[in-house]
């Protein structure tokens, strides 16, 4: 196989997204060990808890078109989150108490770097990887519908 540089072409384009996250968080003493007095089954001893997180962002990407099936994206994002703290119920010492603890950066910048390979008309696979401007570095792995 043969790569030709001159024949990847390249578009810059503005990029604007929406995820919805929803994480329920469940736990349940495991009656299996002996010892009450463990500490991580009175960790493990946690109510339910629902999470969720509007995330928007919009940015600039570049779209370089490799061959028909593989394109590499160049993304510049300012990420939105609604999540500020998180809330969690848990047990300890027999009483219920609600844990709070630190959410997501509501504005952030991230690069993300991601290979899109094509499988059928509109529908995407993507591998990316993102950096944020903590140094945090995510992988993705995910599904692109384009309509």
């Amino acid at each position: 196989m043969e790569l030709k540089i001159e024949a990847i072409k390249s578009i810059l384009k503005p990029y604007v997204g929406y995820t919805f996250n929803y994480v329920v968080v469940w736990g349940k003493k495991d009656n299996n060990i002996s010892s009450d007095s463990s500490w991580i089954n009175r960790l493990r001893n946690i109510g339910l808890t629902g999470i969720y997180n509007n995330n928007l962002e919009a940015g600039i990407e570049i779209d370089s078109k490799i061959n028909d099936k593989i394109s590499i994206q160049n993304r510049l994002v300012i990420d939105y989150n609604s999540l500020e703290e998180i809330k969690l119920n848990q047990k300890l010492a027999e009483k219920m108490h609600k844990t709070l603890g630190k959410g997501l950066d509501k504005i952030s910048a991230n690069y993300n770097l991601g290979v899109k390979l094509r499988t059928v008309d509109g529908i995407n696979l993507i591998f990316k990887t993102n950096v944020n401007t903590k140094l945090n570095i995510g992988l993705n792995l995910g599904v692109d519908f384009n309509f």
